[in-house]
This record gives C-alpha cells, structure tokens and sequence, in this order.
C-alpha cells in the first residue's frame, strides 16, 4: 500500500509536445487519505526550455480526494489540464504548480457546461498556476468552491455567456 501516482512526461524529443486523453472519469479517491491517486504533468522532463507542452485533457469528472494534480513547467514549457467533457464536470483534488506562476495552466473547454472545482486551484505563497483560461467559442462555466491563486485569469467573451464563480477566495499575481 502506498501513494499511488501517475505522471505525463516530457520525452528526450526536444520540442516535441504531447497530450494523454482521457474520455472517462478519473478515481483515485480511496479508503486511505495517504492512498489516493496523484497526477504529475510534467513538461520539463529532460530539457528545459524546449518550448514543449504536455497535456492531459480529461472528459470526465476527476476525484482524487486529498490527492492532487501537479503542474510542473517553466517560462518555455506548459504543463497543462484541460477539462473539455460534454457534460458537467466535478473536479476534487487540489491543482498546483511546482513553479510558482509559470509553466502551468488550466484551460476549460466543455461547451456550455459548468466545471466545479471543489478544492484549491493554485496555493498563495509558491504554488500557483499561471494561467485559468476558458476558450473562445466554448461558452464554459467554472464554480469554484476553494481558494483560487493564478497569475492570470482569461475568461473569453467572445463565445458568449461564459460564467466563472468563485465561493472561496481570489488571489491573482
């Protein structure tokens, strides 16, 4: 027994980006707090500043409990999460970034749904994301119900009536 984690890494290819799809959900919260699933991106990997993106894109809904998703990227290289399901989407489970305000992003996609984020995106004082965006012409709303830190908010107005909620706190860089 013990920590479970699953990492998205950066090859040996220099500038080469990659993208792991998940179509489903994703459950990694179990019996034991210590036990439930970690996430790592990682677009560092074995070169900095490859300018290089590495991305898991989730359809479905995310629980990792206490578990956590770990963004890990510099000013070239862009871990990110994109929540792009056809439905609404339920994300438990703190999102960070190793960088503080660099290399990490959270991109929304899901059409005219709602993604709620029911723990921290970002944490005050070295761990925020960089970059909170909703993409043009999907008309995506997020409800946040935990602290928020990110250095830069992109809400799209051009798709329409996009919502972002936010029932905890903002901290912007």
């Amino acid at each position: 027994n013990g920590t479970t984690t699953m990492t998205l890494y950066d090859s040996s290819d220099a500038g080469v980006s990659h993208a792991l799809l998940v179509a489903g959900n994703i459950s990694g919260d179990v019996a034991t707090d210590a036990n439930d699933l970690r996430i790592v991106v990682n677009a560092i990997g074995t070169a900095a500043g490859d300018n290089e993106a590495e991305t898991l894109e989730v359809k479905g809904n995310i629980d990792l409990g206490v578990g956590t998703i770990t963004l890990t990227g510099d000013a070239s290289d862009d871990a990110v999460l994109k929540l792009s399901g056809a439905a609404d989407q339920a994300i438990e489970g703190a999102i960070i970034s190793t960088t503080d305000d660099a290399g990490s992003m959270v991109i929304i996609a899901n059409g005219a749904n709602t993604a709620t984020f029911a723990s921290a995106v970002g944490v005050s004082g070295g761990a925020g994301v960089e970059h909170l965006q909703v993409l043009a012409a999907t008309q995506g709303s997020a409800t946040f119900s935990a602290a928020v830190n990110v250095k830069t908010l992109d809400q799209d107005s051009d798709a329409g009536a996009s919502t972002l909620d936010f029932n905890s706190t903002y901290e912007g860089a």
